[in-house]
């Protein structure tokens, strides 16, 4: 991890290895924001986000969806995200101000 200060109000974005609480809470102690990818090493975390998804009022979320050209492929990308995170289990509760947003991505 860097030094204090180093990280003043930058955004940190790690990959799912790094999707531990204590981790976010080293960045949070540093200035910074985060953004941590959740996929299957955390299963019963990454199931609670994707059921919350689909049953979520349409009023809790922001949605996009882009389409991107390259590496011979052409991908759309869905994203949405939600500020409500109350649901989460205290146990594996983030600090900060967190927000959920799943994407999902086709290619032909």
């Amino acid at each position: 991890m860097a030094d204090a200060g180093q990280l003043d109000g930058a955004v940190v974005t790690i990959d799912a290895m790094g999707c531990q609480v204590a981790i976010a809470q080293k960045i949070i102690d540093h200035g910074a924001d985060y953004v941590l990818s959740l996929k299957g090493n955390q299963p019963n975390l990454e199931a609670d986000v994707l059921d919350y998804f689909r049953a979520a009022p349409a009023a809790e979320i922001v949605s996009t969806t882009t389409l991107e050209k390259g590496h011979g492929r052409i991908e759309t990308r869905h994203y949405r995200a939600s500020a409500n995170v109350d649901w989460i289990a205290s146990d594996r509760r983030y600090p900060g101000e967190p927000s959920a947003f799943p994407s999902f991505y086709t290619s032909p």
